[in-house]
């Protein structure tokens, strides 16, 4: 499905499923519905913030969106849980 098309599925506040694709000391890059977006660090809750490491790469999580960007067709998240 087109970047654009996944995009107009999508709406703040949304919560919805992905993958952890990359762990990085500036916050997850997770996999949602086929895009790729960012879950900064100062977003996470502070017991994720102290332990980013809590997430693995192809780890399941639940996700909220907080932004999309329209001209950059990005998203930004505003939490995560890790799913069993």
């Amino acid at each position: 499905m087109p970047a654009w098309a996944t995009l107009k599925q999508l709406h703040p506040g949304q919560q919805v499923s992905g993958k952890v694709r990359a762990c990085k000391p500036y916050g997850l890059w997770v996999e949602v519905r086929g895009l790729s977006t960012l879950l900064r660090t100062e977003k996470m809750p502070p017991v994720v913030e102290k332990q980013p490491s809590r997430f693995n790469v192809n780890d399941l999580v639940q996700v909220t969106i907080a932004e999309i960007n329209w001209e950059r067709a990005s998203v930004l998240l505003e939490s995560c849980e890790k799913l069993p």
